[in-house]
């Protein structure tokens, strides 16, 4: 179903969102005085899109874990259901 693992899609997420606040800061001290015109937009958009892929990755690795979740949960259910009377816990 996922074409990263949970470890795989932290990193490529972390990694996007370090590159887009790393442009942030870049882009507001040391290059602000060269970004113009063309290169400005372009500049941003790039940040934006790192910004954007960061949260599209974080969306997808909820998704994910939603989905792992229901599943154990139902998993669980069904263990339980299909449990002889007597085996389980006893509660006194």
């Amino acid at each position: 179903m996922a074409v990263l693992s949970e470890k795989g899609r932290r990193r490529v997420g972390g990694f996007f969102l370090a590159v887009a606040l790393g442009m942030v800061v870049l882009g507001q001290t040391i290059l602000k005085s060269r970004l113009q015109g063309t290169t400005y937009v372009n500049y941003w958009l790039a940040c934006f899109g790192c910004a954007i892929t960061a949260v599209i990755v974080a969306w997808l690795d909820l998704r994910v874990l939603r989905l792992k979740s229901r599943d154990e949960q139902r998993q669980l259910l069904e263990k339980t259901l299909h449990q002889p009377e007597g085996r389980g816990e006893s509660h006194e």
